[in-house]
């Protein structure tokens, strides 16, 4: 029994000794195809860990591709190591509709089109066809998010869309879960403080939302006489609006300047702006 239990240890010593550093093993995983990495769940309870840790699959998402798009065709750019170059199909039984916007929703690309929208996972290369709202025919749906709970695992989250439409020119809001085929209406609530602002409908710059921590923010604004941009806030865990969430450093000089929001380190926002007349660029 002692000779047995001095085995095994001398084993785990032996093991440990051997062990590669952490920072190498999460460089060497960053670089594994996502299908493989499911597989590498059951090694141990530390690299099942890592796998639903945000930083590793931040990282992970950058060592591989990103989306190019033209009027007409998706295509997937792989980096690992060589380039290579793939155009992406939505396989969804009766998608004839063009696509009317394209939203990169963290690890999900949404196809937004007349009827609904493709949801399609890149790296399982899966699709699911999401249903618009029949009773509004300008219903269009623009953005995926999921509940924030810090509890919850990544492949425990709750993921949703949200859609909107139009009557008498105000735009009305609705979400549906993956589980679900219900659409529902959200609440909008205010900032707190900014009773100014309370009965003004927001102006989306852009409809496509930028996702962070599972929320969607749009750059938005009053009207034309609003001296700065705003962001707004939807929170998929308690189904609200937030308006003018934060006020942005800058405002509109022309409307087709460039204004362009999106996640930076995986856990803040970066701006970029650039003038329309003297294409001067600032961040």
């Amino acid at each position: 029994m002692m000779a047995s239990t001095k085995t095994k240890n001398a084993i785990a010593a032996h093991d440990q000794e051997h062990e590669l550093p952490r920072e190498m093993i999460e460089e060497i995983l960053s670089h594994v195809p996502p299908i493989s990495l499911v597989r590498f769940r059951t090694v141990c309870k530390r690299w099942n860990a890592l796998f639903n840790d945000e930083t590793f699959i931040n990282n992970h998402k950058l060592t591989f591709r990103f989306i190019l798009t033209t009027k007409s065709k998706i295509y997937s750019v792989s980096i690992d190591p060589k380039i290579l170059v793939r155009e992406l199909t939505l396989e969804v039984p009766g998608i004839e509709s063009e696509t009317k916007l394209l939203v990169d929703c963290n690890e999900f690309l949404l196809c937004s089109m007349d009827k609904g929208a493709a949801v399609w996972n890149p790296w399982l290369k899966q699709s699911r066809w999401i249903k618009a709202d029949a009773s509004q025919p300008s219903f269009r749906i623009n953005g995926i998010g999921y509940d924030n709970n810090d509890n919850m695992r990544v492949a425990e989250r709750r993921y949703k869309t949200i859609g909107f439409y139009r009557t008498n020119y105000r735009p009305m809001w609705e979400t549906q879960e993956f589980s679900s085929q219900e659409w529902k209406d959200p609440k909008l609530k205010p900032r707190q403080g900014d009773k100014s602002r309370k009965n003004k409908p927001a102006t989306f710059f852009k409809r496509c939302g930028v996702l962070l921590h599972g929320n969607l923010y749009w750059i938005a604004f009053c009207d034309k006489t609003d001296p700065f941009y705003h962001l707004l806030n939807f929170d998929f865990s308690s189904e609200r609006f937030y308006t003018f969430f934060c006020d942005l450093p800058c405002g509109m000089n022309h409307p087709r300047g460039a204004l362009v929001l999106r996640v930076f380190r995986g856990d803040r926002f970066s701006l970029l702006k650039q003038c329309y007349k003297k294409r001067k660029i600032e961040i």
